[in-house]
């Protein structure tokens, strides 16, 4: 799923970037680690429950997560806490990664119910083509 590739490598990114946070700033560390570390979580979270109501419901707080995570990056930029290049990177990977869950959450709030089975898992459409050629 390209969201939660594009989650994970923004949660890279603010990890190792938020290492070189001036000393005494661990609270901030800890914050916009955490935040970051969410986005992806929750994604794969919502994904395993199996259900097109709680998958949206985890892309919603992904969601949350990354407006939380554009705040502390403001609020970094504004003290000078890490350089402006590192910043500029953080905040184009927060921006790309923001427009990418959005639209997958629109995509499951537009998606009819049939898309999931009963089960509450992901349907599965599989060609008959694609059986006869795996055999």
């Amino acid at each position: 799923m390209v969201a939660w590739q594009k989650a994970d490598r923004l949660a890279s990114l603010v990890y190792r970037a938020c290492k070189m946070l001036p000393r005494g700033n661990d609270w901030l560390f800890s914050q916009t680690v955490r935040c970051a570390i969410s986005v992806p979580a929750n994604l794969a979270e919502g994904h395993a429950k199996g259900s097109q109501a709680e998958f949206r419901r985890f892309v919603d707080i992904a969601r949350g997560s990354l407006a939380e995570l554009e705040y502390y990056l403001h609020f970094m930029e504004n003290e000078s806490l890490l350089d402006e290049g590192r910043l500029t990177a953080l905040k184009a990977s927060q921006i790309e990664t923001s427009k990418i869950v959005l639209g997958l959450w629109r995509s499951l709030k537009a998606s009819p119910k049939r898309a999931w089975d009963q089960g509450n898992r992901i349907a599965e459409q599989v060609e008959q083509s694609e059986i006869y050629s795996a055999i």
